[in-house]
C-alpha cells in the first residue's frame, strides 16, 4: 500500500461526496407589494433535483433551472415567490390558482404550505405552495416549466414528479415589512 497516495485518496472522496447545502437554492423575496403601504421582505428557499442545471447565482427574485428528462426534450423551470394580501385560506389560494390544470400530479401540506402540482392547459407544468406569513398576508411559492422541443408524456410526469418535490419542500423565511 502507498501511505503516500492514502491521504490524496481520502481528499478526493471527500470532494466527490454530495453536499446536501449545495444542492439547495437561496431565492430573494423581497420587494413584493402586498399593499401600498406593506412588502415582503427575506428568502426562500428550494431543492432542485440534481439533475437539473441552475441558470444565474442564487439571490435572485426568480431561480430559473433547465432540466433534461430526455433526448430532444428541455425544459426550462421558473422558480419565483409571490406576495398575497387576501383574505382566502391557503389551500383555496393553491386550489383556485391550479384550476384549469389537469392531471393533478400532488398535492397536500408541506414546509411552506399546502401545495399542488399540476399540467395546465397549454402543457406548462405549474406548481404552488402558500403560506401565512401574517394576518391575511401569504407567501406563493410558484414554479412554472415550459417544454422546449418535443417531450414525451413519461418526460412530462417525471418533471411533474420532481415539482412535486420541489413546493413540496420550500422553506420560506419571509415577513412583512410596512414601508
Amino acid at each position: 500500500m502507498n501511505l503516500r497516495a492514502l491521504p490524496l485518496t481520502v481528499v478526493l472522496l471527500g470532494v466527490l461526496a454530495p453536499d446536501a447545502a449545495a444542492t439547495t437554492t437561496k431565492v430573494a423575496a423581497n420587494g413584493d407589494h402586498l399593499t401600498t403601504r406593506e412588502v415582503t421582505q427575506g428568502r426562500f428557499f428550494v431543492q432542485p433535483s440534481d439533475a437539473w442545471r441552475r441558470e444565474g447565482r442564487d439571490g435572485l427574485r426568480t431561480a430559473t433551472f433547465l432540466v433534461r428528462p430526455e433526448e430532444g426534450c428541455v425544459v426550462k423551470v421558473r422558480v419565483s415567490l409571490r406576495g398575497v394580501a387576501t383574505r382566502s385560506g391557503p389551500r383555496n389560494q393553491v386550489r383556485s390558482a391550479t384550476r384549469g390544470g389537469t392531471p393533478v400530479f400532488g398535492e397536500g401540506d408541506g414546509r411552506a404550505g399546502p401545495w399542488r402540482v399540476v399540467r395546465m392547459d397549454n402543457d406548462a407544468l405549474y406548481g404552488i405552495a402558500s403560506k401565512r406569513i401574517a394576518d391575511r398576508r401569504y407567501a406563493q411559492v410558484r414554479a412554472l416549466g415550459f417544454a422546449q422541443g418535443t417531450c414525451t408524456d413519461a418526460a412530462q410526469r417525471r418533471i411533474g414528479a420532481q415539482l412535486v418535490k420541489l413546493v413540496r419542500t420550500a422553506r420560506v423565511d419571509v415577513k412583512v415589512r410596512r414601508t
